[in-house]
């Protein structure tokens, strides 16, 4: 692409090319270690799953009475 441009040039325009990637890099694996965070979050315990379950099973008795 740059075969032509001297080594100082070519070296020029790749220093913003490097520090973009490693911008990337590190702004996705700081996302990737937030959004881990957030669906744990959001996530029902065990213990509210289960009484969540038996709350709906006594209502369908109910319903059935």
């Amino acid at each position: 692409m740059y075969s032509t441009a001297s080594d100082q040039t070519r070296a020029l325009i790749q220093v913003p090319m490097i520090l973009n990637n490693a911008e990337q890099i590190l702004v996705g694996q700081v996302l990737v270690w937030v959004f881990k965070r957030w669906l744990e979050k959001d996530k029902p315990k065990d213990e509210e799953v289960i009484v969540a379950t038996e709350r709906s099973g006594e209502e369908d008795e109910k319903s059935y009475k």
